[in-house]
């Protein structure tokens, strides 16, 4: 079940989508999209393929990726707008 809070966030992100840039980006994305799908189905072959893995599962190895752009945007920037504008981070090696 969804949170009350995505609901909200998608229906207004939903809301600010513009759909005239969206017309003229949608080949592109959708080429991004199926470039990389093809590409973790190929690193799905070649990776199991060098562990001598069945056929039928290297088919597959590739998708369990699929959904991992999320966690791939936040592994990049794992604090992103948890802090205000101008502060500074702490970090945890210097000593006070």
């Amino acid at each position: 079940m969804m949170s009350p809070i995505y609901i909200v966030f998608f229906a207004i992100l939903g809301v600010r989508i513009d759909l005239h840039a969206l017309m003229d980006t949608w080949p592109i994305a959708l080429g991004f999209v199926a470039l990389r799908l093809f590409l973790l189905w190929v690193s799905g072959r070649v990776g199991g393929g060098s562990r001598k893995e069945p056929a039928s599962a290297c088919n597959w190895l590739g998708s369990s990726l699929v959904t991992q752009a999320g966690g791939e945007c936040g592994a990049v920037s794992p604090d992103w707008g948890a802090l205000p504008v101008g502060a500074r981070p702490r970090s945890p090696w210097r000593w006070r």
